[in-house]
């Protein structure tokens, strides 16, 4: 379903007021927003209810699969480098761990 998002952003920005060296954005028109986004959704909802009957969401969405590899035994090293080391420890130092408080 084509959206004219050119079309959409130009309407706000002719409603709206704004300041770009400052930053903000003010009196958006929200009830524009919202009518296009539902007028869209409606499109959408026909379109997948005629054309496509029976799809599922990733028919919808698109699909990907995820390949799964089985390795027998367990790699011996990591599969990227080592920038450096900083300390090596067997348990975590106290001043390293996080800790909290109930009062």
């Amino acid at each position: 379903m084509p959206f004219d998002a050119e079309a959409f952003v130009n309407q706000i920005q002719t409603t709206a007021t704004t300041d770009e060296a400052a930053g903000w954005v003010q009196n958006v028109d929200q009830a524009y927003i919202q009518t296009q986004m539902e007028n869209y959704k409606t499109q959408l909802e026909t379109y997948i209810n005629n054309n496509l009957q029976n799809a599922t969401v990733g028919d919808v969405l698109g699909n990907q699969q995820i390949i799964q590899r089985e390795d027998v035994t367990l790699p011996a090293a990591l599969p990227y480098d080592q920038v450096f080391v900083q300390e090596k420890f067997s348990e975590v130092p106290d001043q390293q761990r996080h800790t909290f408080q109930f009062a």
